[in-house]
């Protein structure tokens, strides 16, 4: 029964002892502890706790219950955040290897992308008579893909347009 002291809530606890109506004290955790670990008292000795009596028994039972509920409390609070933190570090692999993934796929984009052909680039002038086939414009003329590369669009003169800056900057990837 060496555990009342160890139940009981702060430092300075002192307590009233009551048994058949006859009251002592105050005593420490401590004397009360020893008094019981010595038979002089018994668990249904009463202490004066909080404003009320209540058996030795009944208090133990009491504190055993709100100190195992506070450790539950605890322990799942920790089990939390190391859920939490689990989850972040997965999250960052999972960001990190997409953006590889993304890397990757780019620098392939790349390396399989091909320049289009001096006799493609003739044609494609000749057939869009040297100016821009969407507004007409004769100024920064460049060659874009109708379906871009990236969306399986090729080098072809029938895939390919003059288009000027302007026209070719607000199409972006888009297929029109």
């Amino acid at each position: 029964m060496n555990k009342f002291s160890k139940l009981v809530n702060g430092d300075s606890a002192a307590f009233l002892l009551r048994w058949r109506g006859r009251q002592e004290g105050p005593y420490p955790p401590s004397t009360i502890e020893a008094k019981l670990a010595s038979n002089k008292i018994g668990l249904l000795h009463e202490i004066f706790d909080n404003d009320r009596w209540i058996t030795i028994r009944d208090y133990i039972k009491q504190r055993e219950a709100i100190l195992r509920i506070e450790r539950e409390a605890r322990e799942q609070k920790e089990r939390n955040a190391r859920e939490e933190a689990e989850r972040q570090a997965h999250e960052a692999q999972e960001n990190v290897a997409r953006q590889l993934l993304e890397l990757a796929n780019a620098n392939e984009s790349a390396r399989l992308r091909t320049a289009i052909i001096s006799e493609v680039r003739r044609e494609v002038w000749r057939r869009d008579q040297g100016q821009c086939a969407k507004c007409g414009s004769r100024v920064n003329l460049e060659y874009d893909h109708i379906v871009p590369v990236s969306k399986g669009g090729s080098n072809t003169a029938r895939n390919v347009e003059l288009l000027c800056e302007s026209c070719n900057r607000s199409k972006s990837d888009s297929i029109e």
